[in-house]
C-alpha cells in the first residue's frame, strides 16, 4: 500500500485559501464616497457627486449604475463623465432624483473608474432635508458582475 504525503495536500490548501478570495472578486462600488462635504444650499445652484467603481481580477465590457438620489434632489440632465481611472459612461435615462448611467471598459484591479455628476436640492427641499444626513444609493448592475448595491458617506442641506 502506497502512503500518501502530506506535504503536497498542504501545499495545494494553502495555494487554495491564499488565490481563491482573488479569483472570486467582483467589481464593486467605493461605499461611504462622492456626497459633496459641504452643506448643499436649497434653490442654489448643483454641487459635485462621485462615484468609485473598484476594479477586480477581470475587466468588464459594461454596467449599469442606477442612482437614487434622496427625496428633494435632482440629478443634473447630462452631467455625468469619468473624472478618474478608465472606461466611460453615457446616460441611459434620467427622471428627477433618479438616473441610470450605462458605464463601459471597467478596468481590472488595480484599476477603477470615478464617475462625476451633478445634482442640486430644488426648493422642495426646504422642510424636508434641512440639516438632515441624506445618502445617495448607487446600485451597479452587469451580467458579469452581478449587482452590488451601496449609499454614498452623508451630505446635509
Amino acid at each position: 500500500m502506497k502512503k500518501l504525503r502530506a506535504v503536497p495536500v498542504v501545499g495545494i490548501f494553502l495555494l487554495m485559501v491564499i488565490f481563491l478570495p482573488f479569483l472570486a472578486k467582483s467589481q464593486t462600488l467605493q461605499p461611504d464616497y462622492g456626497a459633496p462635504a459641504t452643506a448643499v444650499s436649497v434653490c442654489d445652484g448643483s454641487v459635485v457627486f462621485k462615484i468609485k467603481v473598484i476594479g477586480s481580477s477581470q475587466p468588464c465590457a459594461s454596467g449599469t449604475i442606477d442612482i437614487e438620489l434622496p427625496a428633494g434632489y435632482v440629478y443634473v440632465n447630462s452631467s455625468a463623465f469619468v473624472s478618474a481611472g478608465f472606461g466611460t459612461v453615457s446616460q441611459v435615462s434620467v427622471t428627477g432624483g433618479k438616473a441610470r448611467l450605462q458605464v463601459n471598459a471597467i478596468p481590472a484591479s488595480p484599476g477603477y473608474s470615478e464617475i462625476t455628476y451633478r445634482a442640486y436640492a430644488d426648493c422642495s427641499a426646504i422642510g424636508t432635508a434641512t440639516n438632515v444626513e441624506s445618502l445617495a444609493k448607487y446600485t451597479l448592475s452587469s451580467p458579469c458582475l452581478g449587482t452590488y448595491a451601496v449609499t454614498s458617506n452623508t451630505f446635509n442641506t
